[in-house]
C-alpha cells in the first residue's frame, strides 16, 4: 500500500516507519494516525505468518 503521510522501509527483520509531514512539523493528524494503524496491522499479520 502507498502511504501519503508516512514512509515504511524494511531491511531484513527491521522495519522503519518515518513520519513524512515536514511542512506540519510531522504533526499527527487523523489521516496519519489511520496510516499508522494500517501499517501496524499489516506488520502484525506479517510477523504472525513468519513465526
Amino acid at each position: 500500500m502507498t502511504y501519503q503521510r508516512i514512509e515504511v522501509s524494511r531491511s531484513d527483520d527491521i522495519v522503519t516507519i518515518t513520519l513524512n509531514r515536514p511542512h506540519k512539523l510531522n504533526g499527527v493528524d487523523m489521516a496519519m494516525f489511520d496510516e499508522l494503524i494500517d501499517v501496524s496491522r499489516l506488520l502484525r499479520k506479517i510477523v504472525n505468518c513468519e513465526r
